[in-house]
């Protein structure tokens, strides 16, 4: 019998870069809920990460925003997983009462979905200014009477009395004189 010898050579495996298949969007930085004033400019934005990039889409109270020049996408930044991160954002030039409303950004790609919604308030100035103003004529109006100790006597039929011309005041938005009144009572 004859002796075989068999020889081995060792070659070092060369790493390939791999990057995992896909990974599933996950937020990286959610909406927040904002009370802002109308009139006034304003942005929603969040962040996910994922691979592939994920595709973003948002909707308002459940309907879907179409894209418009209020919508948009930062370019993905690399993350050393392999995923890459996008920053969504939904702008408002001018805000009104229209904007309230729950918005969602959702971000989907072949491994999965993910969303994040906030709600967003929009208080109308105007509104706040006539009641700022109403209120302000009926501390007044209480002061003046406190002050010539006609509070107690007078208080209901005074306080009807005020409530009325007030909502009348609102309706012809023009306020009466707080002095003028007391001195008409």
């Amino acid at each position: 019998m004859k002796d075989v010898h068999v020889f081995f050579k060792e070659t070092p495996l060369k790493k390939r870069k791999t990057s995992p298949a896909t990974l599933p969007p996950q937020i990286v930085k959610p909406l927040s809920s904002s009370h802002v004033d109308s009139g006034s400019s304003f942005y929603l934005e969040c962040a996910f990460s994922g691979l592939p990039q994920p595709r973003i889409t948002w909707f308002r109270n459940g309907t879907l925003i179409p894209v418009n020049g209020s919508l948009s996408e930062s370019n993905p930044k690399p993350l050393a997983s392999g995923a890459v991160v996008v920053v969504a954002r939904k702008a408002f030039s001018i805000l009104n009462s229209d904007c309230t409303g729950v918005y969602e950004c959702r971000a989907e790609n072949v491994a999965g979905s993910s969303s994040t919604s906030a709600t967003l308030s929009v208080r109308d100035e105007a509104k706040a200014g006539l009641l700022l103003i109403m209120i302000t004529i009926h501390g007044i109006l209480i002061s003046l009477l406190h002050r010539h100790e006609m509070l107690e006597p007078l208080k209901f039929d005074l306080m009807i009395k005020l409530e009325l011309d007030l909502l009348s005041a609102e309706r012809s938005k023009t306020p009466k004189d707080a002095y003028d009144f007391l001195n008409s009572t």
